[in-house]
């Protein structure tokens, strides 16, 4: 079994033990990586999805990276939280929370 089968397996366990809507108003950024940038893209519109099912206020867009490019990774999290920064997600997240609004 693989790294990432064994991960996918703890993250399933781990959802289906919560109660519905287990993340209610609770603020979620969404992590992939993926070898390729379609597989990404899709694993990071259905794990959205999900987390918005359970409840939680996803923020966007999620953080999505190629495999090829954790090397020296934290520019890529650096550059990630500034373009989050830069959209105003703190208001974003406050005012999602604030009201309620599903994620």
């Amino acid at each position: 079994m693989s790294p990432r089968c064994s991960t996918v397996g703890v993250l399933k366990v781990l959802l289906d033990g919560l109660p519905r809507p287990g993340l209610a108003g609770v603020p979620a950024v969404t992590v992939v990586t993926a070898n390729e940038a379609a597989q990404a893209a899709a694993t990071e519109r259905h794990l959205r999805e999900l987390l918005g099912q359970l409840g939680a206020v996803v923020a966007g867009p999620g953080l999505v990276a190629l495999e090829r490019h954790l090397v020296g990774s934290h520019d890529l999290v650096d550059e990630y939280v500034a373009r989050l920064l830069s959209v105003g997600l703190s208001e974003y997240l406050g005012e999602r929370l604030a009201v309620g609004v599903p994620g």
